[in-house]
């Protein structure tokens, strides 16, 4: 093909237990439950640094400028007058960074648990557990109540359902998965589409 990609392109291989660090991010590698090798990624932001308090720095003096870098590195400085000032002590709690999961194929969504508590997690819930239930033969992905309930129990703030089965694509059914999800977590709740982009 005459296709030329305007940048690099890495891969990178994975295995399981591996971590990938990124600098300003960690990816977790985690193995999961499922009949063929399949994946699940736990994507860990770096902490932010806390918000310096330019109200303070002015109550104390410190002209605007050059002295502000500096201050919000959080390095002394001294003014003119010969005073110091403890940048630490302008700048508030470090702010903790994000942790999002991605679950590949799996029946066990407890295999993300020691990398809790998470802000998101998206994850398969391909049936409902009545569905499921009633399912000739047995496969080995999630349900909307087995994944609502783990992650109520991993701490998680916004799930987000993905790998839905075709079944609840007539008839407005998806909502089914939703309804069960809820009955049994706390947190949003909300169904992945092509395209759909959202922020973290």
């Amino acid at each position: 093909s005459q296709l030329h990609l305007p940048f690099d392109l890495k891969i990178i291989e994975v295995s399981k237990d591996m971590r990938i660090d990124l600098g300003q991010l960690t990816i977790d590698v985690v193995e999961l439950s499922h009949s063929i090798p399949s994946y699940g990624y736990v994507v860990t932001f770096a902490d932010k640094p806390g918000k310096f308090d330019v109200a303070k720095a002015k109550a104390l003096g410190v002209p605007e400028g050059p002295l502000y870098a500096k201050l919000k590195r959080g390095e002394t400085i001294t003014l003119p007058d010969g005073r110091s000032i403890d940048g630490t002590l302008l700048i508030g709690e470090p702010q903790k960074g994000k942790r999002i999961v991605i679950g590949g194929d799996n029946d066990t969504p407890l295999l993300f648990e020691k990398f809790a508590p998470f802000d998101l997690m998206i994850h398969e819930a391909t049936y409902t557990q009545y569905d499921f239930d009633h399912l000739p033969r047995k496969f080995q992905h999630t349900t909307a109540k087995a994944l609502a309930q783990a992650a109520q129990q991993m701490g998680v703030s916004w799930l987000i359902l993905n790998h839905i089965s075709p079944r609840y694509d007539k008839d407005g059914r998806i909502v089914e998965l939703v309804e069960e999800a809820k009955r049994h977590f706390d947190g949003k709740v909300d169904v992945a589409y092509d395209l759909w982009q959202i922020e973290i």
